[in-house]
Protein backbone atom coordinates (compact mmCIF):
# COMPACT_ATOMS: atom_id res chain seq x y z
CA UNK A 1 0.00 0.00 0.00
CA UNK A 2 0.99 3.64 -0.33
CA UNK A 3 0.79 5.87 2.72
CA UNK A 4 2.06 9.43 2.96
CA UNK A 5 1.85 9.45 6.77
CA UNK A 6 4.86 8.38 8.87
CA UNK A 7 2.96 5.38 10.24
CA UNK A 8 -0.39 3.63 10.09
CA UNK A 9 -2.38 0.93 11.87
CA UNK A 10 -4.43 -1.99 10.59
CA UNK A 11 -7.75 -3.14 12.00
CA UNK A 12 -9.33 -6.39 10.87
CA UNK A 13 -13.12 -6.28 10.71
CA UNK A 14 -15.82 -8.66 9.58
CA UNK A 15 -18.39 -7.00 7.33
CA UNK A 16 -21.87 -8.28 8.14
CA UNK A 17 -24.01 -5.66 6.41
CA UNK A 18 -22.58 -2.78 4.39
CA UNK A 19 -25.69 -1.15 2.87
CA UNK A 20 -26.23 2.24 4.51
CA UNK A 21 -29.79 2.66 3.22
CA UNK A 22 -31.75 4.17 6.14
CA UNK A 23 -34.67 1.86 5.37
CA UNK A 24 -32.49 -1.18 6.13
CA UNK A 25 -30.62 -2.40 9.19
CA UNK A 26 -27.67 -0.10 8.42
CA UNK A 27 -23.97 -0.88 8.54
CA UNK A 28 -23.00 -3.83 10.69
CA UNK A 29 -19.36 -4.66 11.38
CA UNK A 30 -17.42 -6.35 14.12
CA UNK A 31 -13.73 -6.05 14.97
CA UNK A 32 -11.87 -9.36 14.82
CA UNK A 33 -9.26 -9.87 17.53
CA UNK A 34 -5.95 -10.52 15.78
CA UNK A 35 -2.30 -9.57 16.45
CA UNK A 36 -2.24 -7.42 13.30
CA UNK A 37 -4.58 -4.97 15.07
CA UNK A 38 -1.93 -4.20 17.69
CA UNK A 39 0.93 -3.43 15.33
CA UNK A 40 2.09 -0.07 14.00
CA UNK A 41 3.50 -0.05 10.46
CA UNK A 42 5.84 2.42 8.82
CA UNK A 43 4.19 4.49 6.11
CA UNK A 44 5.75 4.54 2.66
CA UNK A 45 4.52 6.54 -0.30
CA UNK A 46 4.59 4.40 -3.45
CA UNK A 47 3.89 5.61 -6.95
CA UNK A 48 2.04 4.29 -9.99
CA UNK A 49 4.26 4.12 -13.07
CA UNK A 50 2.02 3.26 -15.99
CA UNK A 51 2.59 2.90 -19.72
CA UNK A 52 3.15 -0.12 -21.95
CA UNK A 53 5.80 -1.00 -24.51
CA UNK A 54 7.71 -3.96 -25.96
CA UNK A 55 11.40 -4.60 -25.35
CA UNK A 56 13.64 -6.80 -27.51
CA UNK A 57 16.51 -7.61 -25.16
CA UNK A 58 18.64 -9.61 -27.61
CA UNK A 59 18.25 -7.99 -31.05
CA UNK A 60 20.34 -9.28 -33.96
CA UNK A 61 23.73 -7.48 -34.01
CA UNK A 62 23.31 -5.76 -37.36
CA UNK A 63 25.33 -2.86 -38.70
CA UNK A 64 22.79 -2.12 -41.42
CA UNK A 65 19.13 -2.99 -41.08
CA UNK A 66 15.60 -2.44 -42.38
CA UNK A 67 12.70 -2.29 -39.93
CA UNK A 68 9.17 -2.50 -41.33
CA UNK A 69 5.69 -2.59 -39.86
CA UNK A 70 2.50 -0.60 -39.42
CA UNK A 71 1.47 2.01 -36.88
CA UNK A 72 -1.80 3.73 -36.00
CA UNK A 73 -1.61 6.57 -33.48
CA UNK A 74 -4.80 6.98 -31.50
CA UNK A 75 -4.14 9.96 -29.23
CA UNK A 76 -2.57 13.32 -29.96
CA UNK A 77 -0.61 14.67 -27.00
CA UNK A 78 1.53 17.65 -26.18
CA UNK A 79 4.40 15.41 -25.06
CA UNK A 80 6.52 13.01 -27.11
CA UNK A 81 5.31 9.52 -28.02
CA UNK A 82 7.99 7.20 -29.32
CA UNK A 83 7.16 4.63 -32.00
CA UNK A 84 10.48 2.82 -31.67
CA UNK A 85 13.99 3.37 -30.36
CA UNK A 86 17.14 1.58 -31.51
CA UNK A 87 20.40 1.65 -29.53
CA UNK A 88 23.75 0.65 -30.99
CA UNK A 89 26.79 -0.85 -29.28
CA UNK A 90 28.29 2.63 -28.92
CA UNK A 91 25.33 3.76 -26.83
CA UNK A 92 23.82 5.97 -29.53
CA UNK A 93 20.00 6.07 -29.66
CA UNK A 94 17.90 6.49 -32.81
CA UNK A 95 14.19 7.23 -32.42
CA UNK A 96 11.00 7.91 -34.35
CA UNK A 97 8.82 10.11 -32.17
CA UNK A 98 5.38 11.65 -32.52
CA UNK A 99 5.07 15.15 -31.11
CA UNK A 100 2.68 18.09 -31.30
CA UNK A 101 4.03 19.04 -34.73
CA UNK A 102 4.20 15.53 -36.17
CA UNK A 103 6.62 12.65 -36.68
CA UNK A 104 10.33 13.33 -36.09
CA UNK A 105 13.52 11.28 -36.48
CA UNK A 106 16.21 11.87 -33.88
CA UNK A 107 19.74 10.57 -33.50
CA UNK A 108 22.91 11.10 -31.46
CA UNK A 109 24.23 14.52 -30.39
CA UNK A 110 20.77 16.07 -30.55
CA UNK A 111 20.38 15.60 -34.30
CA UNK A 112 16.75 15.69 -35.43
CA UNK A 113 14.83 15.88 -38.66
CA UNK A 114 11.99 18.21 -39.50
CA UNK A 115 8.51 17.27 -38.28
CA UNK A 116 5.87 15.90 -40.64
CA UNK A 117 2.22 15.84 -39.47
CA UNK A 118 0.66 12.39 -39.14
CA UNK A 119 -3.12 12.09 -38.51
CA UNK A 120 -4.45 9.93 -35.71
CA UNK A 121 -6.69 6.87 -36.11
CA UNK A 122 -5.29 5.95 -39.52
CA UNK A 123 -2.99 3.05 -40.33
CA UNK A 124 0.37 3.75 -41.97
CA UNK A 125 2.89 1.18 -43.15
CA UNK A 126 6.47 2.26 -42.48
CA UNK A 127 9.97 1.33 -43.58
CA UNK A 128 13.07 2.38 -41.65
CA UNK A 129 16.52 1.98 -43.17
CA UNK A 130 19.32 2.47 -40.63
CA UNK A 131 22.97 2.22 -41.64
CA UNK A 132 25.13 2.60 -38.54
CA UNK A 133 28.38 2.27 -40.49
CA UNK A 134 27.27 4.59 -43.29
CA UNK A 135 25.80 7.25 -41.00
CA UNK A 136 22.32 7.42 -42.57
CA UNK A 137 18.75 6.88 -41.40
CA UNK A 138 15.63 7.14 -43.55
CA UNK A 139 12.01 6.59 -42.57
CA UNK A 140 9.13 6.44 -45.06
CA UNK A 141 5.45 5.64 -44.58
CA UNK A 142 2.29 5.36 -46.63
CA UNK A 143 -1.35 4.40 -46.30
CA UNK A 144 -1.94 0.63 -46.67
CA UNK A 145 -4.81 1.30 -49.09
CA UNK A 146 -6.22 4.11 -51.20
CA UNK A 147 -6.61 7.25 -49.14
CA UNK A 148 -7.95 10.42 -50.80
CA UNK A 149 -6.10 12.46 -48.18
CA UNK A 150 -2.77 10.87 -49.03
CA UNK A 151 -0.84 10.29 -45.84
CA UNK A 152 2.62 9.31 -47.05
CA UNK A 153 5.88 10.93 -46.01
CA UNK A 154 9.63 10.58 -45.76
CA UNK A 155 12.20 11.68 -43.16
CA UNK A 156 15.98 11.48 -43.37
CA UNK A 157 18.79 12.03 -40.89
CA UNK A 158 22.57 11.92 -41.22
CA UNK A 159 24.98 11.22 -38.36
CA UNK A 160 28.63 10.32 -37.83
CA UNK A 161 29.29 6.75 -39.07
CA UNK A 162 30.85 4.08 -36.89
CA UNK A 163 32.72 1.24 -38.54
CA UNK A 164 32.13 -1.38 -35.86
CA UNK A 165 28.76 -0.33 -34.34
CA UNK A 166 25.94 -2.90 -34.31
CA UNK A 167 22.38 -2.96 -33.04
CA UNK A 168 22.34 -3.61 -29.27
CA UNK A 169 18.88 -2.57 -28.08
CA UNK A 170 15.37 -2.26 -29.52
CA UNK A 171 12.23 -0.88 -27.88
CA UNK A 172 8.80 -0.45 -29.47
CA UNK A 173 6.18 2.07 -28.26
CA UNK A 174 8.62 3.86 -25.91
CA UNK A 175 11.94 5.65 -25.95
CA UNK A 176 13.32 3.41 -23.23
CA UNK A 177 12.57 1.54 -20.02
CA UNK A 178 14.04 2.40 -16.63
CA UNK A 179 13.83 0.57 -13.31
CA UNK A 180 13.07 1.59 -9.73
CA UNK A 181 13.08 -1.47 -7.50
CA UNK A 182 10.53 -3.85 -8.97
CA UNK A 183 8.91 -1.08 -11.01
CA UNK A 184 9.43 -0.58 -14.72
CA UNK A 185 9.45 3.06 -15.82
CA UNK A 186 8.33 3.45 -19.44
CA UNK A 187 9.60 6.68 -21.00
CA UNK A 188 7.62 8.57 -23.65
CA UNK A 189 5.00 5.83 -24.18
CA UNK A 190 3.11 5.61 -27.47
CA UNK A 191 -0.69 5.68 -27.59
CA UNK A 192 -1.68 3.58 -30.56
CA UNK A 193 -1.34 0.29 -32.38
CA UNK A 194 1.61 -1.52 -33.92
CA UNK A 195 1.53 -4.55 -36.22
CA UNK A 196 3.59 -6.61 -38.68
CA UNK A 197 6.93 -5.71 -37.11
CA UNK A 198 9.85 -7.24 -39.05
CA UNK A 199 13.61 -6.73 -39.10
CA UNK A 200 15.88 -7.52 -42.06
CA UNK A 201 19.60 -7.11 -42.67
CA UNK A 202 21.05 -4.68 -45.19
CA UNK A 203 20.59 -7.20 -48.02
CA UNK A 204 16.88 -7.64 -47.24
CA UNK A 205 17.19 -11.06 -45.59
CA UNK A 206 14.67 -11.44 -42.72
CA UNK A 207 16.28 -11.94 -39.32
CA UNK A 208 13.38 -11.29 -36.90
CA UNK A 209 9.59 -10.94 -36.98
CA UNK A 210 7.35 -10.43 -33.97
CA UNK A 211 3.93 -12.05 -33.80
CA UNK A 212 1.43 -10.39 -31.45
CA UNK A 213 -1.09 -13.20 -32.02
CA UNK A 214 1.01 -16.10 -30.73
CA UNK A 215 1.12 -16.43 -26.94
CA UNK A 216 -1.20 -13.44 -26.70
CA UNK A 217 -2.13 -14.30 -23.11
CA UNK A 218 1.46 -13.86 -21.96
CA UNK A 219 3.96 -11.01 -21.92
CA UNK A 220 6.12 -12.77 -24.53
CA UNK A 221 5.97 -11.79 -28.21
CA UNK A 222 7.63 -14.66 -30.13
CA UNK A 223 10.16 -14.09 -32.86
CA UNK A 224 8.72 -16.22 -35.68
CA UNK A 225 11.57 -15.58 -38.11
CA UNK A 226 14.87 -16.35 -36.44
CA UNK A 227 13.59 -17.27 -33.00
CA UNK A 228 16.53 -15.62 -31.26
CA UNK A 229 15.02 -12.20 -30.57
CA UNK A 230 11.69 -12.54 -28.72
CA UNK A 231 9.98 -9.44 -27.42
CA UNK A 232 8.73 -8.87 -23.89
CA UNK A 233 5.86 -6.51 -23.18
CA UNK A 234 5.84 -4.17 -20.21
CA UNK A 235 2.47 -3.49 -18.53
CA UNK A 236 0.58 -5.73 -20.93
CA UNK A 237 -0.62 -3.80 -24.01
CA UNK A 238 -3.88 -5.06 -25.47
CA UNK A 239 -3.28 -7.81 -28.02
CA UNK A 240 -5.49 -9.50 -30.62
CA UNK A 241 -6.87 -6.16 -31.80
CA UNK A 242 -7.72 -5.21 -35.39
CA UNK A 243 -4.70 -4.83 -37.65
CA UNK A 244 -4.13 -2.84 -40.85
CA UNK A 245 -5.56 -5.49 -43.18
CA UNK A 246 -8.95 -5.86 -41.48
CA UNK A 247 -11.70 -4.49 -43.73
CA UNK A 248 -14.77 -6.22 -42.37
CA UNK A 249 -13.79 -9.77 -43.33
CA UNK A 250 -14.29 -11.00 -39.75
CA UNK A 251 -15.71 -9.78 -36.46
CA UNK A 252 -13.71 -11.81 -33.97
CA UNK A 253 -10.07 -12.72 -33.55
CA UNK A 254 -11.05 -16.39 -33.22
CA UNK A 255 -12.42 -16.32 -36.78
CA UNK A 256 -9.37 -14.75 -38.43
CA UNK A 257 -6.43 -14.34 -36.01
CA UNK A 258 -4.16 -13.04 -38.77
CA UNK A 259 -6.35 -9.96 -39.21
CA UNK A 260 -6.24 -9.15 -35.50
CA UNK A 261 -2.47 -9.06 -35.41
CA UNK A 262 -1.96 -5.69 -33.75
CA UNK A 263 -1.14 -4.65 -30.21
CA UNK A 264 -2.62 -1.50 -28.70
CA UNK A 265 -0.29 0.43 -26.40
CA UNK A 266 -1.43 3.08 -23.91
CA UNK A 267 0.33 5.48 -21.60
CA UNK A 268 -1.94 4.38 -18.72
CA UNK A 269 -1.53 0.59 -19.11
CA UNK A 270 -0.57 -1.17 -15.89
CA UNK A 271 -0.05 -4.87 -15.19
CA UNK A 272 1.95 -4.91 -11.94
CA UNK A 273 2.56 -1.77 -9.89
CA UNK A 274 5.71 -3.39 -8.48
CA UNK A 275 5.06 -2.06 -4.98
CA UNK A 276 6.96 -3.40 -2.00
CA UNK A 277 5.05 -5.49 0.55
CA UNK A 278 3.51 -3.44 3.36
CA UNK A 279 2.38 -6.23 5.68
CA UNK A 280 1.42 -9.91 5.47
CA UNK A 281 -1.63 -11.68 6.86
CA UNK A 282 -2.48 -15.36 7.11
CA UNK A 283 -6.12 -16.11 8.07
CA UNK A 284 -6.35 -18.20 11.25
CA UNK A 285 -7.76 -21.68 10.88
CA UNK A 286 -10.77 -20.79 13.05
CA UNK A 287 -11.71 -17.65 11.10
CA UNK A 288 -15.30 -18.17 9.85
CA UNK A 289 -16.00 -17.81 6.16
CA UNK A 290 -17.36 -14.42 5.20
CA UNK A 291 -16.55 -10.92 4.00
CA UNK A 292 -13.77 -9.07 5.79
CA UNK A 293 -11.85 -5.84 5.38
CA UNK A 294 -8.60 -4.33 6.54
CA UNK A 295 -9.21 -0.84 7.86
CA UNK A 296 -6.02 1.13 7.18
CA UNK A 297 -5.88 4.00 9.66
CA UNK A 298 -3.50 6.95 9.89
CA UNK A 299 -3.67 10.55 11.05
CA UNK A 300 -5.98 12.33 8.68
CA UNK A 301 -7.28 9.40 6.66
CA UNK A 302 -8.41 5.82 6.33
CA UNK A 303 -9.02 3.24 3.62
CA UNK A 304 -10.63 -0.17 3.46
CA UNK A 305 -9.37 -3.26 1.64
CA UNK A 306 -12.09 -5.95 1.43
CA UNK A 307 -11.34 -9.64 1.00
CA UNK A 308 -13.18 -12.94 1.27
CA UNK A 309 -12.56 -16.02 3.40
CA UNK A 310 -13.96 -19.34 2.23
CA UNK A 311 -14.52 -22.48 4.24
CA UNK A 312 -11.59 -24.88 4.38
CA UNK A 313 -11.92 -28.06 2.31
CA UNK A 314 -13.76 -30.68 4.38
CA UNK A 315 -15.29 -28.18 6.82
CA UNK A 316 -19.03 -27.90 7.29
CA UNK A 317 -20.57 -25.53 4.75
CA UNK A 318 -23.28 -22.94 5.34
CA UNK A 319 -26.77 -23.76 4.05
CA UNK A 320 -26.71 -20.73 1.69
CA UNK A 321 -24.04 -20.17 -0.96
CA UNK A 322 -22.99 -16.65 -1.92
CA UNK A 323 -21.23 -15.94 -5.22
CA UNK A 324 -18.85 -12.98 -5.08
CA UNK A 325 -17.99 -11.30 -8.45
CA UNK A 326 -14.29 -11.01 -7.62
CA UNK A 327 -13.29 -10.71 -11.29
CA UNK A 328 -15.47 -7.62 -11.68
CA UNK A 329 -14.00 -6.17 -8.51
CA UNK A 330 -10.47 -6.64 -9.84
CA UNK A 331 -11.33 -5.15 -13.22
CA UNK A 332 -12.74 -1.98 -11.67
CA UNK A 333 -9.98 -1.77 -9.06
CA UNK A 334 -7.34 -1.85 -11.79
CA UNK A 335 -9.02 0.57 -14.20
CA UNK A 336 -6.96 3.64 -15.02
CA UNK A 337 -9.66 5.92 -13.64
CA UNK A 338 -9.02 4.42 -10.20
CA UNK A 339 -5.23 4.49 -10.14
CA UNK A 340 -4.19 7.54 -12.13
CA UNK A 341 -5.48 10.92 -10.91
CA UNK A 342 -6.67 13.24 -13.67
CA UNK A 343 -7.57 16.76 -12.50
CA UNK A 344 -9.90 17.37 -15.45
CA UNK A 345 -11.89 14.16 -15.03
CA UNK A 346 -15.43 14.78 -13.84
CA UNK A 347 -17.71 12.14 -12.39
CA UNK A 348 -21.46 12.13 -12.57
CA UNK A 349 -23.17 11.14 -9.34
CA UNK A 350 -26.28 9.00 -9.38
CA UNK A 351 -29.19 10.53 -7.49
CA UNK A 352 -30.51 8.22 -4.78
CA UNK A 353 -34.25 7.81 -4.60
CA UNK A 354 -35.39 9.07 -1.18
CA UNK A 355 -38.55 8.86 0.94
CA UNK A 356 -39.74 12.11 -0.68
CA UNK A 357 -39.87 10.28 -3.99
CA UNK A 358 -42.18 7.53 -2.76
CA UNK A 359 -45.40 9.25 -3.88
CA UNK A 360 -44.04 10.44 -7.20
CA UNK A 361 -45.11 8.45 -10.27
CA UNK A 362 -42.44 6.29 -11.83
CA UNK A 363 -41.96 6.48 -15.62
CA UNK A 364 -43.59 3.59 -17.41
CA UNK A 365 -42.16 1.70 -20.33
CA UNK A 366 -45.30 2.26 -22.39
CA UNK A 367 -47.35 5.46 -22.44
CA UNK A 368 -50.98 5.92 -23.55
CA UNK A 369 -52.30 8.79 -25.65
CA UNK A 370 -55.80 9.37 -27.07
CA UNK A 371 -56.57 7.97 -30.48
CA UNK A 372 -57.33 10.70 -32.97
CA UNK A 373 -61.08 11.37 -33.16
CA UNK A 374 -62.10 8.70 -30.64
CA UNK A 375 -60.82 9.83 -27.25
CA UNK A 376 -59.75 6.25 -26.62
CA UNK A 377 -56.10 5.61 -25.66
CA UNK A 378 -53.64 4.32 -28.16
CA UNK A 379 -50.19 2.87 -27.46
CA UNK A 380 -47.23 5.16 -28.03
CA UNK A 381 -43.81 3.52 -28.26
Amino acid sequence: MSCGAPEYRVELRRLIHADQNPQGPGRKEEVVDHPVNREVFRGEEQHIRAGSCMVVETPPPLGEMVLTGAFRPTLAKAGPQTLFALTDSAGRVFRATLGPEGLVLSGPDGAASKAVPVPVNQWRRFRLHLDLRGGAMRLSWESPRFNPLGGGGTLSLAFDPSGDAVLAGLVFAASGVGCAGRQSIVHDPFNGRLADLRLSDGAGRPVAAWDFVAEAASEIVPDVAGGNAPGRTINRPTRLVAGPDLEGQARWATDAPGLFNAAHFHDDDLADAGWTESFAFTPPDDLPSGVYAFYLLCDGGEDKVPFFVTARPGDERAPVAVLMPTLSYQVYANSSSSIIPTPTRRWRSRRRRSDDDADRPRPSARRQAPRAGTGRPRPVR
